[in-house]
């Protein structure tokens, strides 16, 4: 599957994923430091080990590994209710570079480029540089719609050996407060060995 081809799938897996179950910014150059991740797993997650990556994640999410539209990883929370039609989620895309060599610079730029294109009202809230153990990665936060559904998009990027990880916490707008501590754990918690 080609670049421009993953992009254009990915918004869209979120909204697939979390509904599965039911009904011009430049980059910044300016660097943040990010808290480290946690040291130890906290009383009631998980672990899953990928190989070279491994994340933390809440012993309660549902976890699908089969690879549903180009994914290494997707996370949902558990169903709140009957009226619960948006599963928040975090979701890993490894994207595989090396016929098509791209900085983490170059990568971001066409990713807002496709973000504006394909997610409707776009609204880019951030886009920073970050360092966190001496590797750099951006974080992107935007919102937009995805057929019926006010999104909170936060998207991290790195890439890494000739392949892009892009790891993105997906929450309906009106959620976003109750979920923004634990999608934050789990981002951060998302480590390269």
């Amino acid at each position: 599957m080609n670049f421009s081809k993953l992009l254009f799938l990915i918004p869209f897996l979120f909204v697939l994923a979390a509904c599965s179950q039911r009904k011009a910014i430049e980059p910044q150059t300016k660097i943040e430091k990010m808290p480290e991740p946690p040291p130890i797993i906290q009383d009631g997650w998980q672990i899953i080990d990928m190989g070279k990556i491994a994340m933390q994640y809440p012993g309660d999410w549902n976890v699908d590994q089969s690879g549903l539209m180009g994914t290494k990883l997707i996370l949902m929370s558990p169903m709140e209710g009957l009226d619960d039609n948006f599963k928040e989620n975090v979701n890993l895309v490894v994207q595989d570079l090396s016929q098509q060599k791209m900085s983490l610079e170059q990568f971001t730029e066409l990713s807002i480029t496709q973000i504006k294109s394909l997610i409707t009202d776009a609204n880019i809230i951030s886009n920073q540089r970050i360092s966190n153990n001496g590797i750099q990665f951006q974080k992107t936060v935007y919102t937009g719609k995805q057929g019926i559904f006010d999104l909170r998009f936060e998207q991290n990027y790195w890439v890494i050996n000739d392949s892009a990880y892009i790891l993105t916490f997906t929450s309906a707008i009106d959620k976003y407060e109750q979920y923004k501590l634990v999608g934050d754990k789990i981002m951060a918690g998302f480590i390269f060995k």
